[in-house]
């Protein structure tokens, strides 16, 4: 592996995650080129985010977190300034209207950064926030991800979420090999532990509750994620998407922009009536 400038075509870390979701976007994303804003709650996260690496990026050097407000106010800034660059919005935040919808994103921001800055920020020593790192995959493309924040022999993901995730899922989650696979790029060696802080925000006045999940990666599990990169490099080039499964989470308009206009995609509500029509038949 090399990370050296070469002709090599790119791929990041993001559009891989999302040819594994759904090979039809990924096309409509990145082969035809139609770009669709991000959601309101893509946005909160996203500006989660951006507070959580404000806070880490400058305690590398000075050993010590900011203050709760700053980044707050840090974040929320961060989230007007997103909502000012667009959104979109599924046809039950329509219903309700953006105004009520995006409000209601922004009241809830402070909770998540609360409880980052009250439970995750203050145990972590962060030695990169961040961090973009290039690898070269068997000569084939050049794979760019970043590191939300690392230690020097840990890493951490953050995650917002509106209910507490299963566990089992980051035992297999491929994000968190890449950030292995990244990690031992830029360290030579694999981190000791990878650790996932999910805050979970119920949409109540109450505050976020932080669920911390704690897993490892080893070589056979690298070995894996990278047969996956080639599968997905083969896919690409002979463009033989699969859409993702109707019963995937994600394949729906408040996940997807495209699901409205996807030929895959069939309203939940369209497949209750149709049940409903051939039971009348019966």
């Amino acid at each position: 592996m090399s990370s050296k400038k070469s002709s090599r075509p790119v791929i990041r870390q993001s559009s891989l995650n999302m040819l594994w979701r759904c090979g039809i976007q990924y096309h409509r994303r990145y082969d035809l080129g139609e770009i669709i804003p991000p959601g309101i709650a893509m946005h909160r996260g996203s500006s989660f985010h951006a507070g959580a690496a404000h806070d880490l990026r400058q305690k590398i050097a000075s050993k010590e977190n900011l203050p709760m407000k700053e980044v707050v106010d840090f974040a929320l800034t961060d989230f007007e300034g997103r909502i000012g660059q667009g959104y979109v919005l599924t046809p039950e935040e329509k219903a309700i209207g953006a105004k009520k919808v995006i409000a209601e994103a922004k009241d809830s921001l402070p909770r998540f950064c609360e409880a980052f800055c009250e439970v995750v920020g203050p145990k972590i020593e962060p030695a990169w926030v961040e961090d973009a790192i290039t690898i070269e995959i068997d000569g084939k493309c050049d794979l760019i991800g970043t590191l939300d924040c690392a230690e020097l022999n840990s890493i951490y993901e953050f995650k917002t979420r509106s209910r507490k995730p299963p566990e089992r899922d980051v035992h297999i989650d491929p994000q968190l090999t890449m950030y292995a696979m990244l990690f031992r790029y830029k360290t030579e060696s694999l981190p000791v532990a990878i650790l996932q802080e999910n805050v979970v925000d119920r949409g109540t006045s109450a505050n976020a509750e932080v669920v911390t999940y704690k897993t490892i990666r080893q070589e056979t599990d690298i070995k894996v994620l990278l047969n996956r990169i080639n599968n997905a490099l083969d896919v690409i080039r002979n463009q033989s998407y699969v859409p993702a499964s109707p019963t995937a989470w994600w394949c729906n308009e408040r996940f997807c922009g495209y699901a409205l206009t996807c030929p895959y995609y069939t309203k939940p509500e369209k497949r209750q009536e149709e049940r409903n029509a051939g039971k009348s038949k019966t």
